[in-house]
């Protein structure tokens, strides 16, 4: 039999996931990103030899080969970190894929949508129209905020009266006072461009090295699997579709679609703003097309199918795509040009003293009210249906809705932090607040300063602007976000208990069985162990239903970033009017000069900003585990990178499209007979995942289940897992990928946000299974002979898979929380779950035979 266990969220090093040391494991397929480890042959016959051998931890009893798969360096792959060079290189990366983290959550909300499986999908593409345009306005949110950086702060403010007032760049700047503000945007407007195409570049290098599914297993037609077929209509689970995982085409369709319309708002805000300053009729006109042209990338995203269940088109109907890419560079190319022929003012003084509503701040306030009329609509877009099954479903089916609001308020974030920080350093050291403009009506902008000066005067400090929307939004965000952390911090602190919950998984202890009339406890015995451990094992339970609020605990902080780019939005309007002249100057000393402490704010809140990422940075840059592959924000990541691309493509890579496509190779290769391996006997694998390991796995199953000699190779296939999260986060966020129809488990209520145990209303008679499942033979509907699943109490980030019920649940078992397979005991939480009996018993079981002891 083959045990193949496969890890989760810790990224768990094979060593530790085969429970030896690193000198006692070797690898015996794969490469760096996805691999397979076994004990070596030394140390299997040290360990079964060894007293007391079956209770030791890594002990592999006979007729059983283990493995471990390792696919960790899948997530957000780093360079090996080799000396102190190749550390700060692997830091760097990490940091870089931690940028994009807005984008990889915008692409899940493509997939929290009622999924159809009947061909009725009108409404689902026009649904997903809705992501794909969401997402490619979040990458024009990173074009515009590069571009104010390069473009409005370096080549035109930076400059004025021929000289460079920005006195912190080099000195090689200093000679591009030469140059006319045309020139310098044309010059530096390379910087967005190169960084959009640098994106599209790294989608397409990861599209390469992960979407392998085609050579990994064979490309077949999508039928209903026997297994599986009716468990959602008639054409059977998303995941049993062998196309499911072979999305290399819709992404490049799509990513060259962020690609013309990254190049085509760059040649429109280049040729707007010289238009603004004075340019002539060619650049109106080349306005004029990048502007089509920008508007037809937008549409052509919009309409570009990249679900399954869309029916995308074929991998050769990208040519337009493609020509659109060429069309939108040459429109930049055309702009570039005749920037760089003059055909914009040569006078830096109109062009530097700029206030109010620039081309810039317009655009960004564009690109955020269209995000935000896009999250409007998404919580109108669900499919009418009865309350009672709104609540199986994250946020009662607004998932989608909560999923962008997150996405664009991280962005707006990062976009805040990178131009509010330029600015400062270019200004000076001025603050955040002096870079929402002149303020009242009479100050002189920078130009008019250094105009009036003459050539023997000390350069006063610049005067430079940004959008307003970046500094105001970091003072008003940092408010709403504090009150929603006091929310979710005053639910955190409340007193919880789950005893009586798991009171009915238990039977009676015997320290519960122990009163004071007893014999004292032996030294050693599981009783003393149990009250010296007792009060640790209640604090970890506690610490563990408290950090089950994740779903509430995000809808909070969704509906803050909503409302904070609200009056972000409201207040980046009616700034610059109330600071204009007409305005009475009661209103204005009013708004401005009687208001010095929201100024003051601005400057807090951003400082406040600044250190929060560099304490962000610092944790990304230098892993907290000696010798262990840690990955920052690992449950974001694993939720929002385990589905393909189909709604943002120039995000982190989806690693599952290469670790199920391995792990059902490396299953089909142990039980098919023309197998690699000698034939000795029947065959049989036991898949062991851990967490999101469980995803995967469950995953390969379903791919399988399409495969033509499923039917007789699944009676050989079983399925263990343990700390999962199966139920209550991927069920409720992605019914029709892994919910209760699609695993035959029971549909998850929400927890309890104020409630002492969060699950207690789960686990009361309230949850009962859907009608396509059997509870009496539970998980008929995965692909498997049988399924075991375990969890404890103490674990933050297990769950029991198909109940909180005890009762009609063929399932479930609870799992000791308390380890005393090492030198001394202690309490188990979220990993070594392979080293309690029911993990032991659990994979005998599952095996069909009784475990052999050593020899």
């Amino acid at each position: 039999m083959l045990e193949l266990r496969v890890h989760g969220i810790n990224n768990t090093a094979p060593a530790e996931l085969l429970d030896l040391a690193a000198a006692d494991v070797e690898r015996v397929a794969g490469d760096r990103l996805g691999s397979f480890w076994t004990p070596t042959p030394a140390a299997l016959d040290r360990l079964r030899r060894e007293m007391d051998a079956a209770d030791r931890r890594g002990f592999v009893p006979r007729r059983i080969r283990r493995e471990a798969y390792s696919w960790g360096g899948l997530v957000r792959t780093t360079p090996e970190p080799t000396g102190p060079g190749g550390a700060l290189v692997a830091g760097l990366a990490r940091v870089g894929w931690a940028l994009l983290l807005p984008f990889s959550i915008a692409n899940a909300a493509a997939w929290c949508w009622r999924l159809p499986t009947d061909g009725r999908t009108a409404a689902l593409s026009a649904r997903a129209g809705l992501v794909r345009l969401f997402g490619v306005l979040l990458t024009l949110l990173l074009s515009t905020t590069v571009t104010s950086v390069a473009v409005d702060l370096l080549a035109v403010q930076c400059y004025a009266g021929g000289s460079l007032v920005c006195t912190v760049l080099p000195q090689p700047f200093e000679a591009l006072a030469l140059w006319t503000p045309g020139r310098r945007m044309a010059l530096f407007s390379l910087v967005p461009v190169l960084v959009v195409a640098g994106l599209w570049l790294l989608s397409g290098i990861s599209r390469l090295r992960y979407d392998v599914a085609d050579r990994y297993l064979d490309a077949r037609d999508p039928s209903p699997p026997a297994d599986s077929a009716g468990a959602q209509g008639t054409g059977g689970p998303l995941l049993a579709r062998p196309q499911f995982w072979s999305s290399r085409g819709e992404t490049q369709r799509l990513s060259l679609g962020h690609l013309a319309a990254g190049l085509s708002l760059v040649s429109v805000e280049l040729g707007a703003q010289a238009v603004v300053d004075g340019g002539g009729f060619s650049l109106n006109a080349s306005t004029g097309v990048s502007g089509g042209l920008l508007l037809t990338a937008l549409i052509t995203v919009f309409g570009t199918r990249t679900l399954l269940v869309e029916g995308v088109a074929s991998s050769s109907a990208g040519r337009w795509q493609t020509t659109l890419a060429g069309l939108c560079g040459a429109g930049y190319l055309a702009t570039v040009g005749l920037l760089l022929a003059g055909r914009a003012p040569t006078g830096g003084v109109g062009a530097s003293a700029r206030s109010g509503f620039t081309v810039a701040a317009v655009t960004l306030l564009a690109l955020v009210g269209l995000m935000l009329a896009i999250i409007a609509s998404s919580v109108f877009f669900r499919r009418a249906r009865a309350g009672a099954e709104r609540r199986f479903e994250a946020w009662h089916g607004l998932a989608p809705a909560v999923f962008l609001s997150l996405a664009l308020g991280i962005g707006l974030v990062l976009s805040s932090l990178v131009t509010v920080a330029a600015g400062d350093w270019l200004n000076g050291g001025s603050g955040a607040s002096a870079l929402l403009g002149s303020g009242p009506v009479g100050a002189e902008p920078a130009a008019a300063v250094r105009a009036i000066c003459a050539d023997t005067c000390v350069a006063p400090d610049p005067r430079l602007t940004v959008p307003m929307l970046y500094p105001w939004f970091g003072g008003v965000a940092l408010i709403l976000f504090a009150v929603a952390l006091l929310i979710v911090g005053a639910a955190l602190v409340r007193p919880r208990s789950v005893a009586r919950r798991v009171a009915a998984w238990t039977p009676p202890s015997p320290a519960d069985e122990t009163s004071a009339a007893d014999q004292p406890m032996p030294v050693g015995s599981a009783a003393e162990l149990l009250a010296l451990l007792g009060p640790v094992r209640d604090r970890k339970r506690a610490t563990a239903a408290r950090l089950h609020l994740v779903e509430p605990a995000v809808a909070i902080v969704a509906g803050a970033a909503v409302l904070a780019v609200l009056a972000t939005e409201w207040l980046s309007w009616l700034y610059p009017q109330l600071s204009a002249s007409p305005v009475p100057a009661e209103v204005r000393a009013a708004w401005i000069g009687n208001a010095g402490w929201v100024r003051a704010w601005l400057d807090v809140a951003m400082g406040a900003w600044a250190g929060i990422a560099a304490l962000a940075l610092a944790g990304l840059v230098f892993p907290a585990g000696a010798g262990r592959s840690t990955r920052p924000l690992a449950i974001v990541w694993d939720l929002a990178c385990f589905l393909p691309r189909a709604g943002h493509p120039l995000g982190a890579p989806c690693y599952a499209e290469r670790a199920v496509p391995e792990v059902s190779r490396r299953i089909l290769w142990w039980l098919r007979p023309e197998s690699e391996a000698p034939a000795t006997g029947r065959r049989e694998v036991v898949l062991a995942a851990h967490s999101m390991g469980a995803v995967v796995s469950l995953a390969a199953l379903f791919s399988l289940s399409s495969h033509p000699e499923w039917t007789r190779l699944r009676p050989r296939m079983s399925l263990l897992t343990f700390g999962v999260q199966l139920r209550p986060y991927f069920g409720r966020f992605f019914p029709e990928l892994l919910g209760p129809a699609v695993l035959g488990s029971t549909p998850c209520l929400r927890p309890r946000l104020w409630a002492a145990d969060p699950w207690a209303a789960d686990a009361s008679a309230g949850a009962t299974p859907v009608p396509a499942a059997d509870t009496a033979a539970a998980g008929p509907l995965v692909p498997a002979r049988r399924w075991v699943s375990l969890w404890r109490a103490t674990d933050p980030l297990g769950f029991p898979a198909f109940s909180n019920r005890r009762d009609v649940n063929p399932i479930d078992e609870f799992a000791d929380e308390i380890d005393t397979s090492g030198y001394t005991g202690a309490v188990g939480g979220h990993g070594e779950y392979y080293r309690t009996r029911q993990y032991r018993s659990a994979l005998a079981d599952l095996a069909a035979a009784v475990r052999p002891g050593p020899d």
